[in-house]
């Protein structure tokens, strides 16, 4: 799409378009929230290991 809005705008000032900064926004959402969940993933883990670790050290 960008390569397109270039080639349609080559008589003008070659801008991206605002479906392309909507697109960009979208992907640093996703690619945060990409982010977030593998943060999370890794906290759940690390607290279940910890979890575990404790019961058995308890006798449970």
């Amino acid at each position: 799409d960008y390569t397109n809005n270039m080639l349609y705008n080559h008589e003008r000032e070659a801008t991206p378009s605002f479906d392309d900064q909507g697109k960009s926004l979208q992907n640093i959402d996703t690619i945060l929230d990409n982010f977030k969940n593998e943060i999370l993933q890794e906290v759940r883990q690390e607290v279940t290991q910890t979890l575990r670790k404790d019961a058995s050290q308890n006798g449970k």
